[in-house]
């Protein structure tokens, strides 16, 4: 009966020890993979703060380009109505010209040239500016 409950009992430790032995490594199965899952964890939170800072950055360099593009349009416009002004009171002073003064006809009408010339190229840039801007 002694050597029957000795029996047991090592059987029983013998269960224990196994029982033990591999719940211990499913322990550290899990403890890996946890310890993987950390790590990726990791790896990603780090690429969504590199992603962050790249996207602030970028929105700072659209925020500056947009306005200096602003700036130039404004610029442009500008151009655009001191050259409407200027091909105005050229038309003036030229109707004001009498018979006689067919040489400052002549001047009037190469500053009038000019001044048309000047105001096609700021139409031309106030066009390319919206362009840009809308891009």
């Amino acid at each position: 009966e002694i050597a029957a409950k000795d029996e047991a009992h090592e059987r029983t430790m013998r269960d224990m020890q196994q029982s033990h032995a591999m719940a211990t490594r499913e322990s550290a199965q899990r403890q890996r993979e946890l310890d993987g899952h950390a790590q990726h964890a990791r790896e990603l939170e780090a690429k969504l703060r590199a992603s962050e800072q790249r996207c602030d950055e970028h929105s700072l360099l659209c925020s500056q380009q947009a306005q200096q593009l602003s700036e130039m349009a404004a610029t442009a416009e500008t151009k655009r109505i001191e050259a409407s002004h200027t091909i105005s009171e050229l038309q003036a002073q030229l109707e004001a010209v009498t018979h006689d003064g067919t040489s400052r006809v002549e001047v009037f009408e190469e500053r009038l040239a000019r001044a048309l010339a000047e105001s096609e190229a700021s139409n031309e840039e106030i066009a390319e500016l919206r362009r840009r801007a809308q891009e």
